[in-house]
């Protein structure tokens, strides 16, 4: 008896979580929605910056269009495509440093500026999907 005794007491005892581990879940559940949150808010930052960019890359090049109807199809994609380029370049570091601080204090104050300096607030912008881009010599969305 008092080796079943004995062996009982040697036996290892079984962990049972205690209230700081489930806290700590916890906490790290509520980190990682708060940064699936943020990362989501950058993103939609992002996607209304490039059609905000892509809205007027297309309206300059609708009123060449009309300006200079007798531009050759090959002409107007140089254009379309120098455009392009010149707005790449300049949403490259607003872009970079949005996503790359999603998440932190310095995220949300980077998306707060660029949601005041290029004035996206209030836009609707729907969530995922490709951007529909206009073809100019159609006419149509593509």
């Amino acid at each position: 008896m008092v080796g079943l005794l004995m062996a009982a007491a040697l036996a290892p005892t079984p962990v049972l979580p205690d209230d700081r581990a489930r806290d700590d879940d916890a906490g790290a559940w509520r980190a990682a929605s708060r940064l699936r949150t943020a990362a989501s808010g950058a993103r939609t930052v992002v996607i209304a910056l490039r059609r905000r960019a892509d809205a007027v890359a297309d309206a300059e090049l609708g009123r060449l269009a009309a300006r200079a109807p007798a531009l050759d199809d090959a002409a107007r994609d140089e254009v379309r495509l120098a455009i392009q380029r010149v707005v790449d370049a300049f949403l490259a570091p607003p872009i970079t440093r949005l996503t790359s601080n999603a998440g932190s204090s310095l995220g949300e104050s980077y998306a707060d500026a660029v949601r005041a300096l290029f004035a996206l607030d209030g836009q609707a912008v729907p969530p995922g999907g490709p951007r529909a881009r206009p073809d100019h010599r159609s006419g149509r969305t593509t």
